[in-house]
């Protein structure tokens, strides 16, 4: 269900920290820590799990939901933290949220989530990279829509987006 453990680790150079927006805590914590706490609420899996994750009082960031969406490996689990992100306040999935919640799906061979996501993506204004356009084609290929990733292929090339060897 999980991929990597949640270990502290106080001396990694690209840790971010921010602030709980808990009244009168005062304490700051890195993404790592805040991304941990928030993957074990997910592992409970209970019923009421979008409660339990606002009860954390942490402000959600990009950099919090990759490290979130990283750690999972359950599709449905990180589509309910997925969307309980974009709910939140003053939060905005970036291109590599979208990225990490497509690569999910793609790995899942959840194809038409993929695409319903995708145009999500296009949707809230979050630009496309040529990570994202290798993800949208690896699921045109598999449900053997070939002139659609060909047609993706050319739209990419408009772009001036290379395409990486994960895309061949």
């Amino acid at each position: 269900m999980f991929g990597t453990s949640c270990t502290k680790s106080h001396g990694e150079a690209n840790m971010i920290n921010f602030q709980r927006s808990s009244v009168g805590t005062g304490k700051t914590q890195s993404v790592k820590e805040v991304a941990c706490v928030l993957s074990d609420v997910l592992r409970t899996r209970h019923t009421d799990l979008e409660i339990h994750l606002n009860k954390h009082g942490a402000i959600l960031t990009p950099q919090i939901a990759v490290s979130v969406l990283k750690n999972l490996m359950d599709v449905k689990l990180a589509l309910r933290f997925f969307n309980w992100a974009s709910r939140q306040v003053d939060f905005k999935h970036t291109t590599y949220t979208y990225n990490c919640l497509l690569k999910l799906l793609v790995k899942a061979h959840c194809h038409q989530q993929t695409f319903e996501y995708y145009d999500r993506m296009l949707l809230e204004d979050c630009s496309p990279n040529s990570y994202t356009f290798c993800f949208i084609l690896s699921s045109l290929c598999h449900e053997g829509k070939f002139d659609e990733a060909h047609k993706l292929l050319l739209e990419m090339e408009r772009k001036g987006l290379s395409t990486h060897h994960i895309c061949i």
